[in-house]
This record gives structure tokens, sequence and C-alpha cells, in this order.
């Protein structure tokens, strides 16, 4: 597969359910996009308030991620963050408030491409953004989206090299000491694994970011048939059935 360039854009929005999963995700890309003067939009859906209090202790968790994101931000390069505060744990119950909230935002600065999770990430609050970014997409939107790898991968037709940026990603990673449970560096260290990993398919030893970028007026059936390699049982049910096994597995 080829390395593909960074894709232009003047004005870059990034949807992260939770603080940290833009770092995961596409850190390394915002710190292309940001080392190149685009000027780099952050919506942090949620506060991140739901941790369990055995890994952070007696602290005001989502003041504690709030202050890990900005820090954060900083290292990526972020111009501008916006902090939604939708309940963490329940964005599916609020789909419509965070799609019109982004509305307001994207008229503000009328972006080129939207970053959003994949929609076969195993965080429900990931699929919910991502199901947002589609109805974007159904809608008929200008800009382009590109569906980022948290805990999840995903059919892409875009690969990244930030072998560049590869120590920045990892400080911002590091950052997040609450948000990843006081264990930063095995995250770290697993999303670098991804990353790595993708130069089987790029050919070249380095670190890849891996996104399925789409434009245009797409279906909800297209966008799922794509994703699921066309298989032959209707991908809205294959969807379905994989958030069935998630809460099973819960």
């Amino acid at each position: 597969m080829t390395i593909n360039p960074l894709p232009y854009a003047q004005k870059v929005l990034v949807l992260t359910p939770h603080p940290d999963d833009e770092s995961i995700g596409c850190g390394g890309t915002i710190a292309l996009y940001s080392s190149k003067g685009v000027d780099v939009h952050l919506a942090v859906i949620s506060s991140g308030e739901n941790i369990a209090r055995e890994f952070v202790g007696d602290i005001d968790v989502a003041e504690a991620r709030c202050r890990e994101m900005e820090a954060a931000s900083r290292i990526l390069g972020i111009k501008e963050v916006y902090s939604l505060g939708f309940p963490d744990g329940q964005l599916a119950l609020h789909k419509e408030g965070i799609e019109e909230k982004l509305r307001e935002i994207i008229s503000d600065i009328n972006p080129d491409i939207i970053f959003a999770p994949s929609p076969f990430d195993s965080h429900d609050d990931h699929r919910a953004v991502s199901e947002v970014a589609i109805n974007f997409l159904i809608g008929g939107c200008l800009f382009k989206v590109a569906f980022y790898e948290v805990y999840g991968t995903v059919r892409f037709d875009t690969l990244i090299d930030i072998s560049s940026v590869i120590s920045i990603k990892e400080n911002a990673i590091k950052n997040y000491h609450y948000s990843l449970m006081r264990q930063p560096e095995l995250y770290n260290e697993s999303i670098k694994g991804l990353n790595r990993f993708r130069s089987f398919y790029a050919r070249k030893l380095g670190y890849y970011e891996a996104f399925w970028l789409v434009s245009g007026k797409m279906t909800q059936s297209e966008i799922y048939s794509w994703l699921t390699y066309g298989m032959d049982e209707p991908a809205i049910k294959f969807l379905s059935k994989l958030n069935t096994v998630d809460k099973l597995l819960v």
C-alpha cells in the first residue's frame, strides 16, 4: 500500500470522546498538521469523569483530565479546545445534542477535515461519536471525515507516516496519567505497537497512523458495507451483533 501525503487542509477539527483519545488515535497526524501551520481544533465531547476510584483515588477526575488534556494539546500544537461536557459513558444517549453542538463549531471554524473514532471501536462512547460523524456524511457535508483507531482497528485507505513526530505523540500520551489509569506507559507502548505494525502495509519501517478518509455523500449502508469488506450479511445487522457481543463481554 502507498504511504499517503498528509491530506490537504487549512483547518482541522478532531472529535475526541474523552481526553486522551485524540493523542492515542491521531496524535502524530495532529502534530504534523500543527508543524505545517495548519489550525487544529479539538472538540472534547465528554469530561471523562467516569473512571473508577481505584485508578484515580480521591480527586476531581474531570478537573484532572482537563488539565492533562490542556497540557497534551500544547504538546501537539492544538490551537483551540472546545469542551462540550456531555456525560462520560452515556454519549449514545446524547447524540442529537452532540451533533447540534458540533454543527455550531463546524459553522464557526469551517474545517476541511474532521477526525472521528472508528465506527467499529469497542468503546460505546467512541461509536456514538463516530455515528455523529457518519450523520454528517449521510447529510452530504462539504468537509472530509477521517476515521481513526483507538481500541479497535479500521479498514483503512490512508497511511500517514508519523515517524518524524512519534516522540511528540509519546509525550502527549505519557502526559495522561489519570486518564490512562496511572498506566500511560502501557497505553503508549500498545499504540506504538499498532503504529509500528502498519509498516507491514507501508513496506517501509516506521510508525504510521491509519485512517479511512471519506469525502462526498454516502448512505449508512454504503459506509458499513465498505467497513465490513462488503460482507453478504447486511452491514447494519453486523454492527448490531458486534455491539451485542461487546455488552456480553463486559
